[in-house]
């Protein structure tokens, strides 16, 4: 199932409702920002391992390590890069299958 959120707080109340395998976040959102978004989301533990995928303009190294400081998995920058969004999307998928089994 794919979802979308308006906003941080969409986001948030979406993923109490709903549990997600996988997250992407912008950085920039209307209320609360996805690094905000993150932090909280990482504070449930049903979202303590889960995949959170940062994805933004916002290219500064700070920038990276604010949203890894937050809790992300890992942070794209816009625009993404196909090789790189291929080689993200294996590795989770390969992550989510693991742990998917008995």
């Amino acid at each position: 199932m794919v979802d979308f959120a308006d906003s941080g707080e969409m986001a948030l109340e979406k993923a109490q409702a709903l549990q997600y395998d996988l997250i992407f976040l912008d950085v920039m959102m209307p209320g609360i920002d996805g690094y905000e978004t993150c932090t909280q989301l990482r504070k449930k533990p049903e979202y303590k391992k889960t995949p959170i995928i940062m994805v933004s303009g916002k290219t500064s190294p700070l920038d990276e390590v604010k949203g890894v400081m937050a809790g992300c998995t890992t942070y794209l920058t816009k625009p993404v890069q196909q090789e790189a969004f291929q080689k993200l999307s294996i590795r989770v998928l390969t992550w989510l299958k693991k742990k998917k089994k008995p």
